[in-house]
Formats: C-alpha cells, structure tokens, sequence
C-alpha cells in the first residue's frame, strides 16, 4: 500500500497542498450479498511527484497527444505520440529534480495508440492504428526494424509471459497472437466489439475487455474463447491479480469491478466519483491498483484491492490515458493527452 509523496512540482507548488484528506460515500463499495453500505470512507488527495513534457510540449496538439506508455526494468520510458507517428523516449532513471525530459523520438506508423516491452527491454512493440501495423523497435538501436501486419485498425498490444507470443487487438473486436520468433500470427479471433482490455496470465488464459458489456478469456494453448462473463456497462482495460484468482475491470461507466474468475461474478464494485474508468496498472505486491480516467476527470484513482476501498486520488488534470507501475521508483507513471507523463505516487 503506497502513502501519498509530500514532494511537489515546482510549477505547482504554489498555493496548493500536496495531500489532504477527502471523505466519500462507503456506498461507493459495493460487496456480494452486503447491499449499499452506510457511513463515509475517507482517502487522499494529492499532487503528481513529478512532470514531464513531451518534445515541442507547449501545448497537447503539439506533443502530439501522448496516449500510450511502456517502461523498462532501467527506467527507460517509451510514450506513443497519436498525432505524430513517432514513440518518445526517456531515461527516467536521470529525471528526478525536475532533469531530462523525453528528448528522443523514434519514427513509428500512423497514430501510435499502444506500446508494449518484451521483458527484456530490447524490443518495443507498437500498434499503429491507422497503419494497419505494429512497428517492432530496436531498443539499443533506437528505431524501427520491422514490422507486423494487421488488419483493421491497431489498438491494444501486449508481450505474453516468456516473451515468444504478442497479443493485439483493433477497435473493430479482432483479437490477434504472433509468434515474436517467426513474426507469424498463430491465431485470429473476432469478438465483434472494440477491444480495450488486455491481460495475460501465466496460467494459460488471457482475457479481454469488450465494449459491450462483457470480458471474455480466451485459452491460450488452443486460442479459443473459453468463456465469457458479462459485467454490464462500458470495460475498458483489465488487470489480472497476482494471485490470479480476480480480474479487476475498468468501466467507462465510472467504476471498477472486482471479477471473480472462479465463480465469474462480479464480487465488489467500486463507483469513481467524478466518472471514467479507462486504463488501469497493478503493483506487482497486489495492493495498489491504478485507475485513469481519460476524458472524465483529470484523475488517477488508487485502490487498495485487499481492502477493496480508494486509497487516494492525483490530480493530474488534462486527459490522462495509459498507466505503467514504476518498479525502481515506486509509485506509477501515466501518459496524458494534454502534451506531459505524470509520475505519481
């Protein structure tokens, strides 16, 4: 469970608290067979740790609109530009006090959406949404090697565990696994629906959040739909817990879900006042869960799942979109559409 960080911006600082304690509803905790729950709950508010600007960051148009992010186990940052056909680049490892921002970009294709390491750090993936193509990135070369082809319109990507299958999605419900080693698809899915969601144990499943109201998990021995649970509402991104017994859902209604894979129900609800519900990151000890909310509120929610109760929330303002835990640095770091990275605590 991470404590809110006193540490502020400079160019926030003025006439702002860093943390302050916010009370809300308990009937934002909703549990199986408990009802609405009466009393307050209270949690933090708090600032970014630090700021980043994009290159040419003067305003969003011309950051081009950083949407997606991956980062490194050294701290290397990589942010998709949507509006520029380039992936920036930056060693957070070097930015504290205000240091380096991203300095580097590297040409990709056609709005940039999603980007995704292989556990190494060697090679970042990115889907290219209207290129019709993930371009593979030599991390020490700092460009584009190669890419994949697919069809529709890229949006999600991610690097399977023991990095020898990349999963990708379109905003058209097409569900896609490469072999990383032979850069051939080895499986094509339709869920006629966008797919916003991507998680992939190691357990043999991945499973996908569609926008129709439901997650479906698909076994990824034989690339077939498994099952498919319905949780209502607007899913976008899907976390796999730890232990991976809960899938915890993002809904653009304004909540998350708690999703019992093992009776898959919904066990817990948790209502984001304010709105939105977009992307979400977990820390890998299980207790802190991040939660973007795009176009809704400028915020970032943090959850404690063991407690099943918000945490705190930052005030990041702007649009803010993907999520990555920092694991050197603590804490997480959010791509904002509004032309800057937040690292947050």
């Amino acid at each position: 469970m991470q404590s809110c960080s006193l540490r502020l911006l400079p160019l926030l600082a003025a006439g702002l608290a860093a943390c302050h304690s916010v009370t809300a509803p308990r009937s934002s905790l909703v549990g199986p067979g408990t009802g609405t729950q009466d009393g307050m709950q209270p949690y933090d508010t708090c600032l970014v740790t630090q700021r980043l600007l994009l290159p040419d960051g003067a305003s969003a148009a011309h950051a081009g609109r950083p949407f997606g992010i991956a980062l490194s186990s050294s701290r290397t940052a990589f942010v998709t530009l949507s509006e520029h056909r380039r992936l920036a680049r930056a060693e957070l490892a070097g930015a504290a006090g205000g240091g380096p921002a991203f300095s580097q970009t590297i040409a990709v294709g056609a709005a940039p959406t999603d980007v995704a390491l292989n556990s190494r750090g060697t090679r970042a993936y990115v889907t290219n949404r209207f290129g019709g193509s993930i371009s593979i990135v030599d991390v020490a070369l700092n460009r584009t090697i190669g890419t994949l082809g697919l069809a529709g319109k890229p949006w999600r990507v991610k690097v399977a565990p023991g990095d020898s299958i990349l999963w990708a999605t379109n905003d058209a419900g097409g569900i896609y696994a490469y072999r990383l080693s032979t850069g051939h698809q080895v499986a094509a899915l339709q869920a006629h629906q966008p797919v916003n969601g991507v998680a992939v144990g190691g357990n043999g499943h991945a499973w996908f959040g569609l926008r129709n109201g439901t997650v479906v998990e698909v076994d990824t021995r034989t690339y077939r739909v498994s099952r498919t649970f319905t949780v209502g509402g607007y899913p976008q991104d899907v976390a796999l817990s730890p232990d991976g017994r809960q899938l915890y859902v993002a809904n653009a209604l304004g909540m998350v879900q708690f999703l019992d894979l093992a009776t898959g129900t919904v066990t817990t609800t948790i209502a984001l006042p304010g709105g939105g519900g977009f992307a979400l990151a977990l820390s890998d000890d299980g207790d802190d869960l991040y939660v973007s909310t795009g176009t809704a509120s400028g915020k970032v929610w943090v959850i404690d799942p063991p407690e099943r109760r918000i945490e705190h929330v930052i005030i990041t303002g702007g649009v803010p979109r993907r999520i990555v835990i920092d694991r050197n640095g603590e804490g997480a770091v959010v791509a904002n559409e509004d032309g800057f990275v937040d690292i947050i605590p």
